[in-house]
């Protein structure tokens, strides 16, 4: 074990990485779907406020998202939602 160095916040970053991923996963299942079905579910309520509450920029990226999911136009509702879960992602350095 001599050459194994333990420092820095990798065990950190590899929990932020478990959390995070179920939330990005509904969150681009919701910009898929958005355009053929009502995404507005209990999944999609608590995947924002994950977002707002522990992502840089968060409360601009949840009000944008939940914006983009209620846009009448089915083409520019899937293209919106499609285009802030991308800066979600970008956001949780994903």
């Amino acid at each position: 074990m001599g050459n194994v160095s333990f420092g820095g916040n990798w065990s950190e970053e590899i929990l932020a990485a478990d959390e995070i991923n179920p939330v990005l996963s509904v969150i681009d299942a919701a910009a898929a779907e958005c355009p053929d079905r009502d995404v507005e579910d209990d999944d999609l309520e608590s995947a924002p406020t994950y977002v707002y509450m522990r992502i840089e920029k968060g409360p601009m990226l949840q009000e944008a998202f939940l914006k983009a999911v209620r846009i009448q136009q089915q083409d520019l509702r899937r293209k919106e939602a499609s285009r802030v879960a991308g800066l979600i992602r970008t956001w949780a350095g994903m």
